[in-house]
């Protein structure tokens, strides 16, 4: 939710293009967003927490089985190794072939546990790596469930959306008044009669209602000579989506 009400600002963006409003100051009310139902809140935690446990018993699984796989390879071939040394060294009938033959054993499984030891740190990266990225999936389908179950709150509900809308509006609530006010087409009728009810119980207050087809259905914009509150439904989402993600790479520092 974006506000201003400074006056010198105010001048500058009834000068500007209407896209150039939404530069506010950081007054912004607290505002409540419709609340989840309980049902809707449990529903949503135990979907994450499923869904992180299934994950994480894969990356587990994943992981143990390249380093199994890796340190199984190098145990095999420094065995090999070791043989081809000890066959040398008889073949030979020398004790110095034999003792080259150990050493040569030894230096090249020595090599090759330092490349599984390699293999072991890259695939631990890698599993690290998904599971961050797992991570983000997670928090990414959070916010999507989050997004829908607003959408879906407001669009069953036309009162759970017309309760938000008034409480912006409250703060408009001042005698001899004029505000103007843009929304989607959807409410544009509940909206009038919200303003209606308004002008009804404060002196003066006085409104403009202006429908905007190239709004989205759940945005509004209200303005009057020294504040103007912007709601926009998409951007509100991406803030909320922006701080979840911050707040889990707080977490995970």
């Amino acid at each position: 939710m974006q506000w201003s009400n400074s006056p010198l600002l105010k001048q500058q963006s009834v000068k500007e293009a209407d896209s150039a409003r939404n530069i506010m100051t950081d007054t912004t009310p607290a505002v409540k967003y419709p609340d989840m139902t309980d049902h809707q809140t449990e529903v949503l935690r135990r979907t994450r927490e499923l869904e992180q446990m299934r994950h994480l018993e894969q990356l587990e699984a994943l992981k143990e089985q390249l380093i199994n796989d890796a340190k199984a390879q190098a145990t095999q071939i420094r065995e090999e190794a070791q043989q081809a040394g000890y066959s040398v060294g008889q073949e030979a009938g020398y004790q110095q072939g034999y003792q080259e033959g150990i050493a040569a054993a030894q230096a090249d499984a020595a090599a090759l546990l330092s490349q599984a030891e390699e293999a072991v740190k890259a695939a631990t990266a890698e599993v690290n790596l998904f599971r961050q990225e797992k991570q983000q999936d997670m928090v990414q389908y959070g916010v999507s469930i989050a997004e829908a179950l607003i959408e879906q709150r407001f669009t069953e509900n036309q009162e759970a959306y017309l309760g938000f809308a008034e409480s912006v509006l409250r703060q408009f609530e001042q005698p001899d008044i004029f505000i103007t006010v843009r929304c989607g087409i959807t409410h544009v009728e509940a909206l009038r009669e919200l303003l209606d009810n308004k002008k009804e119980t404060i002196a003066h207050f006085r409104y403009v209602l202006l429908p905007d087809e190239q709004m989205a259905p759940f945005d509004f914009h209200i303005e009057s000579d020294h504040a103007l509150a912007v709601f926009e439904l998409d951007k509100e989402i991406s803030r909320f989506r922006q701080k979840v993600m911050e707040r889990e790479g707080t977490y995970n520092d």
